[in-house]
Formats: structure tokens, sequence, C-alpha cells
């Protein structure tokens, strides 16, 4: 150090630098001589200086110290994945649902009680007044026995008269006592199925693995196979097995697997109208046929037509269906614009109108689809272009979709959805204009395919096209 001018002057080497120039090397034991080696660098390790014998020492020793480690760790997660079981979920889960099943017997017993103490009460009520009718018309009826029996040449026509009234006024009591609805059980639709929800996280896997599609995948899908076709199919469903698609002029059901075809045969439905939507029911293992103005069910064993008679077109016609698990939605073209069905009573639980779902601007729905967690529309508005908008299972609007090409003329829904994915991803095919577009939770975009009519997802592993000249199915793999 050196001062001159009342300043001060100092030097500080930079910390990397050891002015003793001797190895830091720590013994490990007694018998370990102090290293008095010059500095080659500084370890990485243990940030100590050390010559280069002890520095490759060091290297080594903590590589091997690390490497023993990190293979135990090894270990210890292969074996935590071959132990690893979600079991103890299935244990919980049931446990929990016992627990609410028991849990609603008890107040449904309660309430059971209640209202059988309630009906026994009404009960004798009536059995009273039926007594007492019983007994004071059997008085009256007594009084007119003598006038039939020793009069009939005598009495006058207004006896006659007066007693047909009193017959008349006793039979009508009869028929107040015999009406099933006499006494009735009035209750509200059960909704249990609504009042407990089971979740599922997403897994790691699962967030990183998503089944998503983008506009740039969708237009350089493989194609494996072609299936030449005689007609057009306009509407397509499928199970993980089979395919069934609709033609017309004749009206057909023609039905495939990946490979072949299995059977086609005419619709033989004596009702005005046509077939009008195709969807696959995984809940009743059946295919789902919507006619315009009756529901039939197509086992893809028996190839038969059951119609459901607990579906009727009241009003209008039927447009189109999907399918959740137990729940069918139907549209149709007036009345009420959306029904809500119950499998396997097929009970209707809820319907909606007009306003409950359209904007003031918006002139009809056409084709409705769903997947685990949503609903989507195919709408026109009253400009006469599409959007596709996602409803919750309760009609209420989550996303109304942006403007996209025009429909024809007469604004007909000539038109096809049909979902992609559970991660809300859908595909509309606007047939008028040729068009495809990816419908997303945040985004509406159009693809390069053309002339595509009809499509749908088979079993989460291909993607089927219908398309024309020439009608043909194309499969894609995904």
């Amino acid at each position: 150090m050196d001062t001159h001018n009342n300043m001060t002057l100092s030097y500080s080497a930079p910390k990397s630098v050891c002015y003793k120039g001797i190895c830091q090397h720590v013994m490990r034991n007694d018998n370990e001589e102090a290293c008095y080696g010059h500095q080659y660098c500084q370890c990485p390790h243990c940030s100590l200086w050390l010559c280069l014998e002890h520095l490759n020492q060091h290297q080594q020793e903590d590589i091997q110290n690390r490497f023993h480690a990190m293979n135990d760790r090894l270990n210890q997660i292969q074996q935590n994945i071959e132990i690893l079981t979600i079991e103890p979920l299935r244990v919980k889960c049931y446990n929990i649902l016992d627990k609410w099943k028991q849990k609603q017997i008890e107040s449904i017993n309660e309430f059971h009680r209640l209202k059988l103490n309630e009906f026994d009460m009404i009960y004798a009520q009536v059995a009273s007044e039926l007594q007492n009718m019983k007994e004071k018309r059997s008085d009256e009826l007594k009084k007119y026995l003598p006038t039939l029996t020793t009069k009939q040449k005598s009495v006058h026509p207004h006896e006659l008269e007066l007693l047909d009234t009193k017959l008349n006024e006793i039979q009508q009591e009869i028929d107040t006592f015999s009406r099933e609805t006499l006494i009735d059980i009035l209750h509200d639709q059960i909704k249990s199925d609504d009042t407990i929800k089971i979740t599922k996280e997403k897994t790691e896997f699962e967030k990183h693995h998503p089944l998503l599609f983008s506009v740039d995948y969708l237009n350089k899908m493989q194609l494996i196979r072609q299936i030449h076709l005689k007609k057009d199919a306009r509407s397509i469903a499928s199970s993980a097995e089979h395919i069934l698609i609709r033609q017309s002029r004749p009206a057909k059901l023609v039905l495939y697997d990946r490979e072949k075809l299995l059977k086609d045969f005419i619709i033989d439905i004596t009702l005005d109208g046509a077939v009008e939507d195709l969807c696959w029911s995984s809940y009743l293992f059946a295919f789902l046929v919507l006619h315009s103005k009756a529901l039939f069910s197509l086992s893809p064993e028996t190839l038969k037509l059951i119609r459901i008679h607990e579906v009727k077109a009241d009003e209008g016609h039927f447009w189109s269906l999907t399918t959740n698990d137990t729940d069918v939605f139907i549209s149709t073209n007036r009345g009420f614009l959306i029904q809500r069905f119950s499998l396997p009573s097929w009970r209707l639980i809820k319907q909606w109108n007009r306003e409950d779902i359209l904007d003031p601007k918006d002139a009809s729905v056409n084709c409705i689809r769903s997947n685990e967690s949503s609903l989507i529309a195919a709408i026109i508005s009253k400009d006469g272009t599409w959007h596709c908008d996602t409803f919750d299972f309760n009609m209420k609007q989550m996303r109304r979709g942006s403007a996209l090409d025009e429909a024809n003329a007469t604004h007909d829904c000539n038109s096809e959805l049909f979902s992609l994915s559970n991660n809300n991803q859908w595909l509309f095919l606007n047939r008028h204009k040729d068009s495809m577009w990816l419908i997303t939770n945040d985004t509406d975009e159009k693809c390069d395919k053309e002339q595509c009519l009809a499509g749908c997802i088979m079993g989460d592993k291909y993607l089927v096209l219908s398309n024309h000249s020439p009608p043909r199915l194309e499969i894609f793999q995904l």
C-alpha cells in the first residue's frame, strides 16, 4: 500500500486467485499428507483451488457419488412405477358413493313414511265419503223399486224422467269415484343424477400428450384408405368398429367396418319425411337414426330399426341429434328448439325454445353435437352467415363463434358439424361453399380440404370424411 497527497491506493486481487499458489485440498484423515502442489484450477464441485492430481481425484469422487445416488434414485423410481396403482382412488370414491347412497336412502325412506301417513289420511277421508254415498244412493234407489215393479202401466212419463235424471246423477258420482286420478301422486322429476358430480383432474401425461389438432395437421393428414360409394353419404356416424352412412335416392342406410361393406338396406319407414341425422350411443351400444317425424335405434348386430315411441315430433319435424352418456339432445325446426331426454327411460328432462338459445340476430339452429364437457350448435344468422356457438348441457352459452362463410340463398341447413376430441375442437363443413373450418375455444380457422359432405371420428384413431366427385369415404390415420 502506498499513500501520497492524502490519497489511499489499494489493490484487491480477484477472488478466484490464491496468492499462496498451494493446492487447497483438505486432508481426509491423519495418514494423508498435506499437498504442496501448485494450484491448477478451481474445482467446480467444492470451489477449492487444487492441483491437477487432486482436481482429477475430486472430479472422480464426486461423479462416483452422484452416479451412485442417481442409480439409487433411478431404482427407487422404477420400483415406484411398478407398484403404482390408482386402486385407493376406487376404494375412496366407492366409499363416498356408498355413504351418499345410504344418506339418500334414509332421506327417501323418511320422506316416504311421511307421505304414506298423508296418503292414509286422505284415503280414509275418501273411503268415508264413498261409504256415505253408497248408503245414501242405495236408500234412494230402493224408493224407486216399487214404482218400477208394481206400477209399470200407470206410471207417469214425468216420473220416468225424474228417475232418469236421478240415475244419471248417481252414475256421475260412481264415475267420479272410479277415476284413477281421484287420488294421485304428483311429483317433480327426480334429479339424483344432477346432485352428485364425478370429477377428474388432468394428469401430467394427459397435459403433455393431448389429442390436439391444428389446421396444418388436418391439411397434412395421412390418407390410409378410400371406400368408393355409389351415392353421396350425407350423414355419417361411427362406433369404434363400424361406420354407418345415410344415402338418398333411394334412401338407404349402409354399414361398413374399416375394411369392407357389411350391409346395406332400404329405409322402410312408413312416415312422411326423411332420415335427417345419425349418431352413435355408447350407452345403448347402438346407432340412433333420426327421422324427421320419429327416432329409431339400430343395433350393428341385428341391423333392425326399432322405433322409440317415447320420442315424438309433436309439431314441425326433427332436425339433428347428439348424445352424451345418458343424455340425448334433439333439435327441431319449430316449437321447442332443443329437447333433452334421459336414457334408458327416454324421459324428457328439459326443453328450450328459440328465446332461450338464439340471439335476436340469429335465424335457426342446424346441426348439434356434443363431447364430454359441452354441446355445440351450427347456427345461421339472419345475414346469411354461419357461426358455431358452444353451450353447457343446460344450454347456457359459453362462447359465441365468429362469422364463417355464407349459407346458400335459401338459408337451408346444408352443413355438418362433428367433434374431433374432448378438448373442445370441432370440424364444421359448409356444403354450399365446399369449405371446412376448425372450431376451437379461441379461434375459427379455415382448412384447405374441400368437397366434404360429412365426417366423424372413429374410436379416437381415425378421421372419416365423406367426399363427392366421385362419392367416397376417406379414412385418415390420427
